[in-house]
């Protein structure tokens, strides 16, 4: 069925085998379920089950069924789409599409878990100035895709300036709710919403191999229930999620620069970091590149210029100018380095709690290289946890690390620190604790 049923500037719609309509632009039709019926024996087509997108024609406001098929070449231009437990495959370029949830394609799968029908198989593309707006009420979901169960891939294609609108707005590129994703390579610049800038994806499973994240933004205001978070990704309601190989940069949040990894309502997301580089990401109250408080992992990876911004107004709820790990959150480090990162409580790591609370935060770290990082209590690791919460810190170095005030290399107000074989250098205090 590939390459002989494209054409170029032509949108080619079949019954079976049968070539039904061939022309540029096809708007508000339906594929799959397709009927006929009689009259005067003349036998007209109404839906059609499959359509082929050449380059350069455009499909719109279609709605795809559980038994229909749409697939676009590389070229061929997509505007809204809605997948019922359909199937799209190709590289569509999606511009300027606008609806509160998925601004370009929204995917709602048939039935529940292995039965779920619905996949969404993106090879190449590009996702450019799609918007899901507030609407009624609703905050927009998936600035470019949104997508409900299912199996939803995307390889290598393009999402650049994609947003949401709205308080608790999630996924300015693309949100993945209770699916079985899978994103490798491709880049994602520019995208913006309230909850994970590039991708939020809400439980189900998440995989993400060799991609690049940079300019990314969780924006709005906090509120007594939301606070922003996730500039580039936002892990959520038990999602379990794999990164490797992938680069964030300069990515920007309230919480969590790059990654925020969360527990809402005792479903506990939990997420592995493999091979990654944060280089410049920010935030402006806690975890310049990670914000945790599930279960996260991060493994030979490197932490280079992270930062949380410094505000007189927020020093005492500055934490963690790389990674901050709070609210019974678990955060496992091996191998790896962080560099050059700054904060006001912990310039790498800050593993927390809120005093008086009965929360718990453990951080282990084993084998990693801290160095140049920049605080003003605990230039390398900050530690302010319950009476029995465990920070184990075992190899690894810690060489020119700074604090304005205490802890050049490691500053512990509460809680249990136990560090085995590790090697301190030049490290620095104004007033406590020069390691």
């Amino acid at each position: 069925m590939v390459g002989t049923k494209f054409e170029d500037n032509k949108v080619r719609l079949f019954l079976g085998d049968e070539l039904v309509l061939e022309q540029d632009a096809v708007t508000g039709t339906t594929i799959g379920t397709y009927s006929a019926f009689v009259e005067d024996d003349v036998v007209e087509k109404k839906d059609y089950d499959t359509a082929f997108v050449g380059k350069g024609a455009s499909l719109t406001d279609t709605t795809v069924n559980e038994d229909g098929e749409v697939y676009v070449d590389d070229g061929g231009k997509l505007g809204t789409i809605s997948l019922d437990g359909g199937t799209l495959s190709g590289a569509p370029i999606c511009e300027n599409s606008s609806r509160w949830y998925g601004g370009a394609i929204c995917l709602t799968a048939t039935g529940l878990g292995e039965d779920a029908k619905g996949s969404l198989i993106l090879t190449g593309g590009t996702f450019s100035g799609c918007t899901a707006p507030e609407l009624n009420g609703y905050a927009g979901t998936g600035g470019a895709i949104e997508t409900y169960g299912g199996t939803f891939s995307v390889q290598d294609a393009l999402f650049a300036n994609n947003s949401t609108g709205g308080t608790g707005s999630s996924g300015g590129a693309i949100a993945l709710l209770y699916s079985a994703s899978t994103v490798t390579g491709g880049t994602f610049s520019g995208n913006a919403a309230y909850f994970g800038g590039a991708i939020q994806q809400n439980a189900g499973t998440l995989t993400v191999t060799g991609a690049y994240f940079t300019g990314n933004s969780s924006v709005g205001e906090p509120t007594t229930a939301y606070s922003p978070g996730g500039g580039a990704l936002e892990l959520h309601n038990g999602a379990e999620t794999n990164v490797s190989g992938s680069t964030f940069t300069a990515n920007t949040a309230m919480y969590g620069g790059a990654i925020y990894n969360d527990t809402f309502k005792n479903a506990v997301s939990t997420a592995s970091v493999t091979d990654g580089v944060f280089d410049a990401n920010s935030a402006t109250l806690q975890g310049g590149a990670i914000y945790n408080y599930a279960n996260m992992t991060v493994t030979n990876s490197v932490f280079s210029g992270n930062f949380v911004v410094e505000d007189e107004a927020t020093t005492w709820s500055s934490f963690g100018g790389a990674v901050a790990n709070t609210q019974n959150g678990s955060f496992t480090v091996t191998g790896g380095t962080f560099t050059s990162n700054s904060g006001v409580q912990g310039g790498a790591i800050a593993t927390f709690i809120t005093y008086g609370s009965e929360d718990t935060a453990d951080l282990t770290v084993t084998n990693a290289d801290f160095a140049g990082n920049e605080a003003m209590y605990g230039g390398g690791i900050y530690i302010q946890t319950g009476k029995a919460d465990a920070t184990t810190v075992t190899g690894g170095t810690f060489t020119a690390n700074s604090a304005s005030y205490g802890g050049g290399a490691i500053c512990r107000c509460y809680g249990v620190l136990t560090v085995t074989g590790s090697e301190f250098v030049g490290n620095s205090a104004g007033n406590d604790g020069g390691a």
